[in-house]
């Protein structure tokens, strides 16, 4: 508009672009810009095919904030792993996917949602080396993250809601002992009635004996 003479401030432009409604506006955030491309979801039907993840927040007995992460196989229900920290990041993740990858190896895709934890960077450069997928879930679909949600609820209900714990490290050993109870003893009606150590040693003996 100056180059064509008007004597205009931006400020005026700006007004009347905002009242004539001509500003743009994304039908979708930036932070679910990839929400956007998934497709749904092929049901994990292999141990070891398919881990989810969530983030469980909870408190100290001082009221200082505290958060947890467990990671679980979503065919056989075993509790993998569990980080408590104060602030948990995509370094962290990382770390413990390290570990893991050194004791039992790796899945296929990672079931989560859209956490900073999970888009950012870090995660992803931990990741994709490995041939692992990251699979965020859908947006407006709960049902991509159902199994990772109802254990959270598990977890919050049956551990840190009766759990009376005064630091990182007492919280630690509290999810480290009832994730040990989980896999060892708990049945589940999903697996027919065994643990999920019994069902996934099950699997893995089925998977051996099977012709290739």
């Amino acid at each position: 508009m100056r180059r064509e003479g008007w004597a205009v401030g931006e400020e005026r432009v700006y007004r009347v672009y905002v009242e004539e409604s001509l500003a743009w506006r994304r039908t979708r955030p930036w932070r679910h810009t990839t929400a956007g491309h998934c497709e749904q979801r092929q049901p994990a039907t292999a141990r070891h095919d398919s881990w989810s993840r969530d983030v469980v927040a909870d408190q100290l007995a001082d009221g200082r904030r505290c958060r947890a992460w467990p990671l679980i196989d979503i065919v056989t229900r075993e509790w993998l792993a569990i980080e408590v920290g104060q602030s948990l990041g995509g370094q962290d993740v990382v770390a413990a996917l390290a570990r893991l990858r050194l004791a039992r190896g790796l899945p296929q895709r990672i079931s989560c949602d859209h956490g900073p934890e999970c888009v950012s960077a870090t995660m992803a450069l931990g990741a994709y080396p490995h041939a692992v997928c990251l699979d965020c879930s859908r947006r407006g679909t709960p049902t991509d993250t159902a199994t990772i949600d109802s254990f959270n609820g598990r977890l919050r209900e049956e551990c840190l809601n009766v759990q009376w714990v005064a630091s990182l490290g007492d919280a630690q050993q509290t999810v480290d002992a009832f994730r040990w109870d989980w896999n060892e003893h708990r049945p589940h009606r999903a697996l027919a009635g065994l643990s999920p150590r019994d069902y996934a040693q099950r699997v893995t003996m089925t998977a051996a004996a099977s012709p290739s």
